[in-house]
């Protein structure tokens, strides 16, 4: 009995310990459950650990939480953050560093701005200012300027942490990137006013501006400045120098910076030439820019493929077509591979500057078999050159080479068809092409349109040209004073004056101001139709528009009064002529010497005095001219004059000089060439 007395109180003890136990486990499990409901479940479980290090004795400070290996991703990470802080739980700085740059990573940067306002007091300025810092490069770089800005000026005023220079490059450069110089140099000031003294990258990314805007005359001053402050410019600084020398094509300065930049012991690099070399194509010097690729060459730098490309592209822009190839041949030979960039350019410069169209077929062919892919751009250029040349069939096939390569075609490519289709009055071959377009999906523009309505004009078909120019309006696209003026020189082949001019007042009327060549077709018109008074009528008009007139005008309603023998219109018109400060040509000579010859009686002596006067104001003489001379007062007596003034009369003579112009041989008088009336 006493045994077992025994064992009973010693088994009462530890029930009671047990019922202890299990009735911690329930309020730590409703804790959790109370937590998840308020907290969420991860803020839970580390409230009821932390509370835990706190009964065994451990101070606040001593436990802060890490970051869970779970949480990978920026969603989940600040998701436990936020509960974390909402539970008011302290975390690690690591744990509060890493989730912030997570979050700024994955480009929320509201959701980082508002973790940097809860972030804790305790956390020390380096870290704070390195995560507001990472803030500002994200919402820059991401064009939200403003907002970058806003923070910039919050940490300004509130002072913790203070803004270092780092936060004010930053600025810099974002304004700097759009070219932005008033807002680099006011974040410049700001940096200043901050006792903050610049720095090499705060001087380079102000002059960067500089270069982006072109303004060679800031960039220069601000490497000055840079030199007073005794700040020594690097080879960014340099090259942000001679890159606005480039963007302005000025090569003399951007060679001069890249001598001081020698002579000042700063080793030039592959973006410094480069940027001397894009000088030289903006200035359209291949000569200078080649000589600059040999000299970085020399100097040990290896060319790049944006070297090459810069002096092919010259090339191609000035059409010399050798000269491209030949460097083609030389970065190959420099063991670079081509590009489509390279191939491009080659292809553009044979397409401008030869009119054997195997030369453009056989690089897009090389390119092809380089196994790089021609784009748009490379079979736009063969198409065009093929409608240059009038070679329709060739185009078309280009065009179906490239659709057949899986290349959607666009605006350019068929428009560039339609054209060659219009210059050899092919009408309905063009309005095919055009209907392919459309069904392909690729809407037509001004100059499509436009081709389609000069294909017309030259047949003299007035119906249709009238018909697209309808269809065009009523598609959306806006017709322009070419597009009329195709219509109205459709009017023209068949000689209905009345409907130009009808056109002509409609293209007013949907307040499109009509040019010269819409006035001109008018004038013409009437003059040669004779009725005179309608052509100086319009004439006048042309003046009141603000248009100043041409020779064209004048030249046709003199030639009608020349033959006309209307010698007095013939000097009045002439007269406005020479007032107007123009530069007639020959014709306008012989048309006045046919004038004294038509009128009656003829005026033999008139015409001399009148040719002796035209040579003497340097007017150019021609056969044509002397012919008249001839027909008005004797082959004798015209010979005799051109003597007198000095004129070769074998040139005169001969049928061979047609289209040649003469005056006198004195200093004036060497032989030129007609002027050509546009």
């Amino acid at each position: 009995m006493a045994k077992r007395a025994k064992t009973n109180q010693g088994t009462v003890p530890d029930l009671h310990q047990r019922l202890q136990h299990v009735l911690i486990v329930i309020r730590v499990w409703l804790t959790i459950i109370v937590e998840t409901l308020m907290e969420g479940p991860v803020a839970a479980v580390q409230k009821c650990f932390f509370n835990a290090q706190q009964r065994r004795g451990k101070r606040q400070n001593e436990y802060k939480a890490p970051l869970p290996k779970e949480f990978v991703d920026a969603t989940s990470q600040e998701a436990w953050l936020t509960q974390m802080l909402t539970a008011q739980l302290p975390v690690e700085a690591q744990a509060y560093s890493t989730v912030v740059l997570n979050v700024l990573k994955a480009g929320e940067t509201q959701k980082a701005e508002a973790l940097l306002r809860k972030m804790p007091a305790s956390t020390s300025n380096t870290t704070s200012l390195y995560l507001y810092h990472a803030l500002i490069e994200t919402l820059a770089k991401s064009g939200k300027i403003s907002q970058a800005a806003s923070v910039v000026k919050e940490l300004e005023r509130n002072g913790n942490p203070k803004p270092h220079a780092a936060c004010y490059n930053v600025m810099m450069d974002a304004f700097a990137k759009l070219g932005d110089v008033q807002q680099a140099e006011y974040w410049m000031g700001r940096l200043k006013s901050a006792g903050i003294e610049p720095n090499i990258v705060t001087f380079s990314t102000v002059i960067d501006a500089c270069a982006k805007a072109g303004d060679i005359a800031r960039a220069e001053s601000w490497i000055h400045h840079m030199a007073s402050c005794n700040v020594e410019a690097n080879v960014i600084s340099y090259t942000a120098v001679i890159a606005a020398c480039a963007k302005a094509g000025d090569v003399k300065k951007a060679e001069g910076w890249l001598q001081k930049m020698t002579r000042a012991g700063v080793k030039a690099d592959l973006v410094c030439f480069n940027n001397v070399i894009a000088a030289c194509a903006k200035a359209g010097d291949v000569d200078s820019a080649e000589r600059w690729l040999q000299k970085m060459l020399q100097s040990g730098v290896q060319a790049d493929a944006i070297s090459y490309n810069t002096i092919i592209a010259t090339c191609a822009r000035g059409g010399d077509s050798k000269r491209a190839e030949y460097w083609l041949a030389s970065m190959k030979d420099s063991g670079m591979q081509p590009n489509i960039v390279t191939y491009s350019a080659v292809i553009n410069a044979c397409a401008k500057s030869t009119s054997d169209l195997a030369r453009v077929e056989h690089w897009l062919t090389e390119m092809t078999n380089s196994g790089l892919g021609p784009n748009v751009i490379c079979y736009n250029s063969i198409i065009n050159a093929c409608a240059k040349a009038g070679d329709m069939e060739r185009a078309e096939t280009w065009l179906g080479k490239m659709l057949e390569a899986g290349i959607q075609g666009d605006v350019i490519s068929y428009t560039a068809v339609i054209d060659a289709c219009a210059k050899q009055s092919n009408i309905l071959r063009a309005e095919a092409w055009l209907q392919k377009m459309l069904s392909a999906g690729v809407e037509a523009n001004v100059v499509t349109f436009g081709a389609l309505i000069h294909s017309c004009a030259r047949s003299g078909d007035v119906a249709k040209a009238e018909h697209w120019l309808e269809q065009m309006q009523l598609r959306g696209v806006k017709a322009n004073a070419v597009t009329y003026n195709a219509v109205m020189s459709a009017c023209m082949k068949c000689g209905d004056i009345e409907r130009a001019e009808k056109w002509l007042k409609m293209m007013q009327g949907a307040g499109i101001a009509p040019d010269v060549v819409s006035y001109n077709t008018l004038i013409t018109a009437f003059a040669k139709a004779g009725d005179l008074a309608r052509a100086e009528e319009w004439l006048q008009r042309m003046e009141e528009a603000g248009i100043t007139p041409n020779l064209v005008p004048f030249l046709c309603m003199i030639t009608v009064h020349s033959q006309q023998g209307n010698v007095r219109e013939v000097e009045r018109l002439f007269a406005q002529v020479l007032r107007r400060r123009l530069r007639p040509d020959a014709r306008f000579v012989s048309a006045i010497i046919l004038a004294y010859g038509n009128a009656s009686p003829r005026q033999p002596q008139q015409a001399i005095v009148a040719f002796q006067r035209l040579v003497s104001r340097g007017i150019p003489v021609d056969h044509m001219a002397v012919q008249e001379l001839c027909r008005t007062v004797g082959r004798k007596m015209a010979m005799q004059v051109c003597d007198e003034l000095g004129l070769d009369d074998e040139c005169l003579q001969s049928r061979r000089s047609q289209g040649r112009a003469f005056t006198r041989s004195d200093g004036l008088c060497k032989t030129s060439t007609t002027t050509k009336i546009a």
